[in-house]
């Protein structure tokens, strides 16, 4: 492996999430053209990474509509397992003043 070879896997993560200047991706996809080693050493490690690209504008946008979503679910359930409580407690006080009547 010759020291094109180092540099092109020293920017292969950049060069898979596409934040590569332009001129530099040309650079890596001419190697990648000509160099088998680094082919397939490239195929491993995206086959590898746990992502598939950068996150977008759009997903940061989603995400943060999803943890909205859900805190205005846990807010629905917080406030229905109160309203539990308090018909629970509202049951035991009617039958207690109700017990406490018949004495």
């Amino acid at each position: 492996m010759n020291t094109s070879c180092n540099i092109i896997k020293d920017v292969y993560v950049l060069y898979h999430d596409q934040a590569l200047t332009p001129e530099s991706r040309t650079q890596v996809v001419e190697h990648l053209r000509h160099c088998e080693t680094c082919r397939n050493y490239y195929k491993a490690m995206k086959d590898s990474m746990h992502y598939k690209s950068v996150p977008t504008a759009e997903d940061y946008a989603k995400a943060l509509e999803y943890s909205q979503v859900a805190r205005k679910l846990r807010n629905q359930k917080l406030l229905l397992n109160l309203s539990y409580i308090a018909a629970i407690l509202s049951g035991i006080l009617a039958t207690f003043f109700v017990a406490k009547k018949g004495k």
